[in-house]
């Protein structure tokens, strides 16, 4: 290869991976790690939230970095979320602002160091779950 294309080689997801999360009463409003960034950073496509409670709640996520929370946004997790066909689950990626692949698809890049977490803005019934599914995370 030449120098110039060696240069302008696209960089390529390396390692795919899942990851999940669940939220409990118990949990509060404390942030809970979905994932940390691969040791090359990583890319995030797919999050998922379902929830058995039987009130909608705010489920808030933040890229995490030396202690400090930096939110990206909150997004509504109705009642019964994924649990029944008339209530889908949520795709927590459908926020305003979120950068677009050349697939269309929006994404979180996380570099390393970073951890995804997610928060209930209200506490979770008791002995309910808010369950948050990475479902394609790629490592570079």
């Amino acid at each position: 290869l030449t120098a110039f294309t060696q240069n302008t080689l696209a960089t390529r997801i390396k390692q795919p991976r899942a990851a999940s999360v669940q939220i409990a009463n118990a949990d509060a409003q404390a942030q809970k790690v979905v994932d940390a960034a691969g040791v090359n950073g990583s890319k995030h496509t797919s999050l998922i939230a379902v929830s058995n409670d039987t009130v909608a709640r705010d489920v808030m996520i933040s890229r995490t970095n030396g202690g400090t929370s930096y939110p990206i946004g909150t997004v509504s997790v109705p009642a019964g979320a994924g649990y029944s066909s008339t209530v889908p689950s949520v795709n927590l990626l459908a926020l305003i602002g979120l950068p677009i692949d050349s697939d269309g698809n929006s994404y979180i890049l996380l570099i390393f160091g970073d951890t995804l977490t997610v928060s209930s803005l209200v506490t979770v019934t008791s002995g309910k779950l808010i369950t948050v599914n990475a479902m394609s995370i790629g490592d570079f």
